[in-house]
């Protein structure tokens, strides 16, 4: 979205955003903690990810770590994540962040899930479940 504001192209009418890693830094308390209850990702693999992706002096670039940036005239936002994984963090603050410019902002937080069990209905039946309420948010974007 950053990339697209600074490019002058025309913004969609709503962002989806799924466990949404948006600082790379990997500082916020739910990386940092000292044991993560998230089975998919660690702080040292998130940290590794980081640097195949840019180099560190580049973390703090919006269009790297996006919750470094400014919301201003964003379209409504569903972010969704689950309470257990590692990212649970950089969503709040994205939501948080994007509140305070007056982005219209549903935060979704499924209780016991981790990172991206949206795709994994084999494992929890969560996931049809949480993929049914982007569904309902999209259908209601749409009559906005």
């Amino acid at each position: 979205m950053h990339h697209l504001v600074s490019e002058h192209i025309h913004l969609p009418s709503a962002v989806i955003l799924l466990s949404p890693w948006v600082n790379l830094a990997c500082d916020s308390a739910s990386c940092t903690a000292r044991k993560s209850t998230d089975p998919v990702h660690s702080r040292e693999a998130l940290s590794a990810l980081a640097l195949q992706y840019t180099y560190q002096s580049n973390f703090a670039n919006p269009r790297v770590s996006p919750v470094l940036g400014g919301y201003e005239g964003f379209p409504p936002m569903y972010i969704q994540c689950g309470s257990e994984e590692i990212l649970v963090d950089d969503a709040k603050q994205l939501a948080a962040k994007a509140a305070e410019e007056r982005v219209a902002v549903t935060l979704d937080i499924r209780a016991g899930m981790w990172h991206l069990f949206q795709a994994i209905d084999s494992l929890t039946p969560m996931a049809h479940l949480a993929v049914r309420e982007i569904g309902r948010w999209v259908r209601d974007a749409g009559s906005r």
